[in-house]
């Protein structure tokens, strides 16, 4: 069975959804940006692409199962899913990429549901 890999797409929606059910929209009245928000707008990148791009580097390790976009303390970043914990593996995971938080969390993993 192949890893579970999200798509950009997927995760943008499903981020998107989860900003407007927990109250995160823009700021109305033009509010200063908070010192998280500044950080990933400092980025060159966007989340998508860097969010690929590390995807691309670690879907190959044995025990990561899939990655996609979510928010950390109400901005947003990239989360990396494990079968198990794997001390070595969490040593080459990034805490930060391309000026995005990363999140790891161990999930299991992923299997598709049987609709029958």
């Amino acid at each position: 069975m192949r890893p579970f890999r999200m798509s950009a797409a997927i995760a943008w929606s499903t981020m998107s959804l989860v900003s407007v059910t927990t109250g995160c929209a823009p700021r109305a009245g033009g509010g200063e940006p908070t010192e998280r928000e500044e950080s990933a707008a400092m980025s060159d990148t966007t989340i998508e692409a860097a969010q690929q791009e590390l995807t691309d580097s670690l879907m190959s390790k044995p025990g990561v199962v899939g990655t996609a976009i979510g928010l950390c303390d109400d901005v947003p970043c990239i989360r990396i899913f494990l079968a198990r914990r794997n001390e070595a593996l969490l040593a080459i995971i990034p805490e930060t990429f391309r000026g995005y938080k990363v999140d790891v969390q161990v999930t299991g993993e992923f299997r598709a549901r049987d609709t029958t």
